[in-house]
């Protein structure tokens, strides 16, 4: 109180400060009272100036604390903004989905001729394919199996190869005769050498069936077994180089079968082998690398010298990526081929099944995105990589296999 009655009592501040209106907004400029004419009215005085003093002082700090206009905006909180990556990729894929057309119509590219009394007409079967189409339950298997192979032997028999059910792995085989589509029934097939999930099987010739690698619960395989379709026996095939699990099979035209990618306990693989199946001593012979790892891709063949890889995982993702591998010269030895990069899936997928409807375009079915399990399927125009959105399987089904049984079903 002695300090600020100095103050006031300055004759020289007094006069300046009466000189101007004060601006009480500025906090430099200190605004000078009347002298008090008593002692009680310079305590009030005196305690009336230090508050204002006060509440400049606060009013420019407030200031200073504001920030300027072109200062970028805090984010939100992260709790706000967080969502799970599976469901904004779900959102991306229904959204595309519905971007795709729902229905195709292929042409199957035969010829079928009927003939009456008076007329010759021939007919140009097609197959018509829409989203709207519903699947209905087809035979059960004689046991449940998971991770399997299924492969067309002839025209009126399917194969099933192998597979598990949690952790009980299968060498059993089941056969489907599908000549009466009222009566279909699986029955017990031949038994292989050894208990083989997540294995590949393609036909070698018209007698012959070829089923490689896969896992037999303690061990990732590097062998193969021949299934001789007239004697109904398995006998022991050529070793691969590596052991895999869920690789790919492709034939080339040229007698060639690329077996792609794959997986064992060093990882996932982009290794491939090539089988030359007119050779007089089946041997598999190293290929070339493809440019990511692949698990559970899928192989077709585009045309007489090239075949693509589709999806697949790695170590670390799902893939949507695909490449195409092309047959440079198929008389040297080991032949000479090479990957290049193809274009993209609409949707990452792993461990799906691939029918061929016609010449150019894939029924692709079920697998995983690398969050879910997936019941859709769709059409893929292998020339021109455009999708059209199939029927949705009442399952959802993860390392499943399929296969055509007649020119216009898909089991």
């Amino acid at each position: 109180q002695a300090a600020a009655c100095r103050f006031f009592d300055a004759s020289t501040r007094h006069r300046a400060a009466m000189a101007r209106p004060p601006d009480k907004d500025d906090p430099d400029v200190e605004i000078v009272e009347p002298d008090p004419k008593s002692e009680d009215e310079r305590d009030a005085f005196t305690v009336q100036a230090l508050a204002r003093r006060r509440s400049l002082a606060s009013a420019g700090q407030q200031r200073r604390k504001q920030p300027l206009l072109f200062r970028v905006q805090q984010p939100q909180l992260p709790a706000e903004l967080k969502r799970k990556r599976a469901d904004i990729e779900e959102e991306r894929v229904t959204k595309r989905r519905r971007q795709q057309p729902g229905a195709v119509l292929l042409d199957t590219g035969r010829t079928r001729t009927m003939v009456t009394t008076t007329t010759l007409v021939n007919l140009r079967p097609m197959l018509f394919l829409s989203s709207a189409m519903s699947w209905v339950n087809g035979p059960p298997l004689k046991i449940r199996r998971g991770a399997c192979s299924a492969v067309r032997v002839d025209e009126h028999r399917l194969i099933v190869v192998g597979g598990s059910e949690g952790t009980n792995d299968f060498g059993t085989t089941e056969v489907l005769d599908f000549r009466d589509f009222r009566r279909m029934s699986f029955s017990y097939g031949p038994r292989m050498a050894s208990q083989r999930r997540e294995c590949a099987a393609i036909m070698l010739d018209e007698f012959r069936l070829l089923v490689v690698g896969g896992y037999d619960g303690q061990h990732f395989l590097n062998t193969t077994e021949v299934l001789d379709i007239r004697t109904n026996r398995f006998q022991a095939g050529p070793r691969m180089a590596s052991r895999r699990a869920a690789p790919a099979l492709g034939r080339l035209p040229s007698g060639h079968i690329a077996v792609v990618g794959g997986k064992n306990s060093f990882g996932c693989l982009e290794t491939t082998e090539t089988l030359s199946v007119g050779a007089a001593a089946l041997s598999f012979m190293p290929g070339p690398n493809m440019q990511f790892q692949r698990a559970g891709p899928l192989a077709v063949v585009l045309d007489s010298t090239r075949l693509i890889v589709m999806g697949g995982h790695d170590n670390g993702r799902t893939h949507n990526t695909t490449e195409v591998l092309r047959m440079v010269d198929a008389a040297s030895s080991p032949p000479l081929m090479r990957f290049r990069p193809g274009p993209d899936l609409t949707t990452p997928r792993s461990y799906f099944g691939g029918v061929l409807l016609n010449a150019g375009n894939l029924h692709i079915l079920g697998g995983h995105d690398g969050y879910n399990y997936l019941n859709t399927t769709e059409v893929l125009n292998l020339a021109t990589m455009e999708f059209t959105t199939g029927p949705r399987m009442k399952r959802r089904r993860f390392m499943c296999t399929a296969s055509t049984i007649n020119e216009d079903r898909v089991l």
